[in-house]
């Protein structure tokens, strides 16, 4: 491999010092066989170093960026951004926090500035990648209360307590959640335009084709209803608790005739 691939050398030496380090605590685990503890020892080391990795892979990913765009490129002003220097920014990832480092550019135009790469992998203003906010959004939708979603990931992913609050997951998951509704919404207006069109043909094609005749056959004509009705018995409806997030709840609304 040699000089040909530092990435790998550089991930290898990674997973070298969290090898030794897993060593180091498995004497101790074995002789008290305590298998439970060997589980979160392991998972404990595995993300470290995944957090590692992902940190030396965007950090060389920014570099390649930068080597593509040069020491100058066009800003979104109309203006040209310069490179100013290397910056480090810190993310909160699946695997934990991770750091890296890339190109800082600043136009003197509009006054801004921004990390090459942050635009492409959707860090912009934002220290949450887009799976964390994924699963967010996701746990938020079925589990009642920000504040038990931010605990059990926490719980989960062997993170410290203050690394996510209700809160925040509440401020993450929402502009998901919103998109969400959107595209929920914009399917529901498609189906009931589509319904809708296919009950206007079917009373189209139930009116008699000729009045005078139905009235000379002495048939009583048969009033067609101009108007539809539909409604629904119960649905289930989410309530806002006055204390924490975690005391929400749901109860079901009933149609009272």
């Amino acid at each position: 491999m040699g000089e040909q691939n530092p990435l790998l050398e550089e991930m290898l030496a990674r997973a070298e010092v969290s090898v030794k380090q897993l060593g180091e605590q498995l004497s101790d685990l074995k002789a008290r066989q305590d298998s439970v503890g060997l589980e979160g020892v392991v998972l404990k080391t595995v993300l470290k170093l995944g957090a590692a990795w992902l940190g030396v892979i965007l950090s060389a990913w920014a570099v390649e960026l930068a080597r593509e765009a040069g020491t100058r490129r066009q800003c979104a002003c109309g203006g040209v951004a310069r490179w100013v220097s290397l910056r480090g920014k810190t993310i909160l990832t699946l695997l934990g926090k991770v750091s890296y480092e890339r190109v800082y550019y600043h136009c003197k135009q509009c006054k801004q500035g921004g990390g090459l790469g942050d635009r492409a992998w959707g860090l912009i203003q934002t220290r949450t990648s887009p799976a964390v906010k994924q699963l967010l959004a996701y746990l938020s939708a079925t589990t009642v209360g920000f504040a038990t979603v931010a605990q059990n990931v926490c719980r989960t992913m062997c993170w410290p307590k203050h690394w996510l609050s209700g809160k925040q997951v509440q401020r993450l998951a929402e502009p998901l959640g919103s998109r969400l509704d959107e595209l929920e919404a914009a399917k529901v207006a498609s189906w009931w335009g589509a319904l809708t069109a296919g009950l206007s043909a079917e009373l189209a094609i139930a009116q008699p084709e000729s009045p005078t005749r139905v009235e000379a056959s002495g048939e009583p004509a048969t009033k067609l209803p101009t108007r539809l009705y539909i409604e629904m018995d119960g649905i289930f409806a989410r309530l806002r608790g006055d204390g924490d997030k975690g005391s929400d709840c749901w109860r079901e609304v009933k149609n009272l005739p």
